[in-house]
């Protein structure tokens, strides 16, 4: 008892996940870093990201980080205007120097430029591509030359087997809320994705049932909820 050490969330749903019998559990490993102090600090500064976070926004940015690193993901869910964009922006800093392979946000059209903006402004080191038109790349090495991919929900359905063949460090899914209904080709083909993790960012995760979180968490964790069936009943 005396030896027992907290474990990440991560840790914890992959024990829930496989249904283990856990009488004990095994402590982290030393290369998870200890992250108290990083957490309890009231500011975050990082030399790739130019700008000042609010506070809340530091709260959520801390979030997401703990989130990646412990492989786990989840959803972004503050109300509209509040920056969930520079947020996420703060994360893709965070994981310049941590990951080989490019991050992937899936969004409306309609805010493909703003993304890309964003990112200009906030992470100007970051080299970020739109993903659109018909110059686009049809080139897997030329799409892990970026640290940020941007493209709509239709052209990532389009280049699905660009895509596919790419490993993905985050896929973003900006208003989520497109991949709510369970059975759609568009969100079955999105949850196909090769992806270390999935953020689901979305001011109304939950529209107008109840099933429209089971669709989005189950992009996030496949299974965590159970199947479809099981969460209705």
């Amino acid at each position: 008892i005396e030896n027992l050490k907290k474990i990440e969330l991560g840790h914890y749903t992959n024990l829930l996940e496989n249904d283990a019998e856990y009488k004990f559990v095994l402590p982290i490993p030393e290369d998870n870093l200890d992250l108290s102090s990083f957490f309890e600090k009231e500011s975050l500064k990082l030399d790739t990201f130019e700008g000042e976070l609010y506070p809340y926004q530091v709260q959520g940015s801390k979030w997401l980080i703990s989130s990646s690193i412990s492989n786990t993901g989840g959803i972004l869910g503050d109300e509209m205007g509040l920056g969930k964009t520079v947020q996420l922006i703060f994360l893709f800093c965070y994981e310049k120097s941590k990951s080989q392979y490019p991050n992937l946000v899936i969004c409306p059209s309609t805010l493909i430029e703003n993304w890309f903006r964003e990112i200009q402004k906030f992470a100007p080191s970051l080299k970020v591509s739109k993903h659109r038109g018909y110059d686009r790349t049809g080139s897997v090495v030329n799409l892990k030359n970026y640290d940020v991919i941007i493209c709509s929900y239709e052209t990532a359905i389009s280049d699905r087997i660009l895509f596919k063949n790419v490993e993905w460090n985050i896929l973003v899914l900006d208003e989520a809320q497109y991949i709510k209904n369970p059975s759609s080709n568009r969100t079955n083909h999105v949850k196909t994705l090769n992806r270390r993790i999935g953020i689901a960012v979305s001011g109304t995760p939950v529209e107008k049932k109840l099933k429209d979180l089971w669709s989005i968490v189950d992009f996030i964790r496949p299974n965590y909820l159970g199947d479809l069936a099981q969460f209705e009943e």
